[in-house]
């Protein structure tokens, strides 16, 4: 998000056609605008109060996007299964793990300037002006920008458009303000969007709260953004402390997907690299959608299928296409799966005609579902289409 109210140009915004269950909770909208520049002059007449550099703590040590390559990343676990059809997550997540003993600083602290911090400001204008009405952030000795604060909690200057932007140490990378609880503070816009700090690889960053919890941007209308990473060109999940990809959500309490740069979802994963299920705003889960609009399934750990549940009773329900066909999952070994009812009875899954399929194994072979309540097992035709059961009591629905 840039300021004036403008988005990148190659930004993927929230998800606007995932499922019918949030499609009345998306907005379309996206509008395009270069980024502000902003230019410092000399500030020989400012007088700065200079305080102890208590107040900027150096409180835990996190890694930020812009030093992947000296620590490691928080990233799932690399596995032995193919999962092509879904870009790496591991490559598009950030994460910042609270360390008190590495030599890599966090990002609250690497990006705040810990030996200079100007004083409690009691004017009404914190920062000087320069002859087009932008506000200015005072300097140190290294030329680094820092940030004014009125009770405890640091200030933003403003552009003369009165978009709030961000300081920049003497590298030109930017960083947030803190607020007096130490949590970091998003700068806004002039619509009231919030904006996310990019760093010198543009890849924009999370804020944290003080204890290490990353913070989603919102826009005016309370729904929360995704970074982007311009080098990834897709949107990037943030890692809570546990190491859980955390997913956005809308005002209404919907999770949403990210975006990667095929217009595809992908799923968060767990720190064991298990996928993840979104959950809609009634806490119901829902697939993730391809670019064409096709649901497919989250994988487990090894590469199992997950299949979503209803909440009320556990009932399994198959991923469809955008034409209504259901398909099956299947387990690590290529066997296609059925998916289970309420009473944990496998059924079969249908096309948009409402006619019922044959799951394959492996070796293309079709096998028939089974129930557990009557222990026994439902055929299908001789054609290997449509599902008919040979004793009609015993068939088992596969209605969603």
């Amino acid at each position: 998000m840039n300021c004036c109210g403008g988005k990148r140009g190659s930004r993927i915004f929230v998800n606007r056609s995932v499922s019918p269950m949030l499609s009345s909770s998306l907005d379309e909208s996206a509008v395009i605008e270069e980024k502000c520049q902003y230019t410092l002059v000399p500030l020989e007449d400012l007088e700065v109060e200079r305080c102890s550099s208590d107040l900027f703590p150096q409180s835990s040590t996190l890694l930020s996007s812009s030093s992947v390559s000296a620590t490691p990343p928080c990233e799932p676990p690399l596995l032995e299964f193919d999962n092509s059809r879904q870009p790496s997550t591991s490559a598009s997540t950030q994460c910042y793990i609270p360390s008190q003993n590495s030599d890599f600083p966090a990002q609250g602290s690497v990006l705040h300037n810990s030996d200079h911090s100007i004083g409690e400001v009691s004017s009404k204008e914190p920062y000087s002006v320069d002859e087009h009405g932008n506000q200015l952030y005072p300097t140190d000795s290294k030329g680094r920008e820092y940030y004014a604060s009125a009770d405890g909690n640091e200030i933003y200057a403003l552009d003369n458009c009165g978009c709030e932007y961000y300081a920049k140490r003497a590298d030109s990378q930017e960083y947030y303000a803190k607020l007096a609880n130490g949590d970091e503070r998003l700068a806004k816009n002039s619509l009231g969007d919030e904006m996310y700090v990019t760093d010198l690889n543009n890849i924009e960053l999370y804020p944290h709260t003080a204890c290490g919890d990353p913070i989603f941007a919102k826009d005016a209308d309370g729904n929360e953004m995704y970074a982007y990473s311009g080098e990834l060109r897709q949107e990037i999940y943030p890692c809570d402390q546990r190491r859980w990809q955390v997913y956005a959500r809308l005002a209404t309490g919907a999770q949403v997907y990210a975006r990667a740069a095929t217009g595809s979802d992908y799923y968060a994963q767990d720190p064991f690299g298990s996928e993840i299920l979104a959950k809609d705003d009634n806490g119901s889960e829902y697939y993730a959608c391809d670019g064409a609009n096709n649901e497919f399934y989250p994988l487990d750990a090894i590469g199992n299928t997950i299949y979503r549940r209803a909440l009320e009773n556990g009932k399994e329900f198959y991923a469809r296409a955008k034409n209504g066909d259901e398909h099956y999952g299947s387990n690590a070994l290529g066997d296609e799966i059925y998916a289970t009812d309420e009473s944990g009875n496998q059924y079969y899954s249908s096309d948009f005609t409402g006619r019922r399929i044959y799951a394959k194994d492996r070796h293309g072979l079709y096998y028939s579902a089974h129930s557990i309540t009557t222990q026994s097992t439902h055929t299908v035709a001789d054609d290997r289409q449509a599902a008919v059961d040979e004793d009609p009591v015993q068939l088992l629905s596969a209605s969603n």
